[in-house]
């Protein structure tokens, strides 16, 4: 994985991590998951203290996600091309919580509706928040087999 491809994964798993409570987090991803994006925002901190732009990036990020995801996202990549053993620490810790699913279903009515329907699934976290109203039917997954 690229750089800027794992810069994306990590953005995406930090994402919910700061953006949710903890209960709220661990209700959607699941404890594994929470402890691993803790570790992940942990190990940059740590790495990143001395280093005033980065940590500058990841605490305008923890405060406010929605505005600071690109510019740490940027720092990032750009950081772990610089910082090889960094980039592996972090690939390894990504590759351990497998593929990632976050699906949202908002509505104000809906009928019949499916968060995810899978014939199995092997490894990786799913999320399924549903918002709606009014409804009949929802299904949040609907998986024929786990691991």
């Amino acid at each position: 994985m690229d750089p800027s491809s794992l810069a994306t994964s990590i953005i995406g798993i930090l994402m919910p991590y700061v953006s949710k409570t903890a209960s709220d987090f661990i209700s959607t991803a699941g404890e594994v998951a929470y402890s691993k994006a803790k570790s992940i925002f942990a190990k940059l901190k740590d790495r990143w203290t001395g280093d005033q732009e980065a940590s500058r990036a990841l605490e305008g990020f923890q405060h406010k996600p929605d505005r600071y995801q690109l510019v740490l996202q940027d720092v990032l990549g750009e950081k772990l091309s610089q910082d090889g053993s960094l980039a592996g620490e972090l690939r390894q810790m990504v590759e351990e919580l497998g593929p990632s699913l976050q699906i949202l279903m908002k509505a104000e009515e809906l009928e019949d509706g499916t968060g995810l329907e899978s014939r199995e699934l092997r490894s990786g976290r799913i999320g399924i928040e549903q918002d709606v109203r009014r409804g009949t039917k929802l299904i949040g997954a609907k998986i024929d087999r786990i691991g």
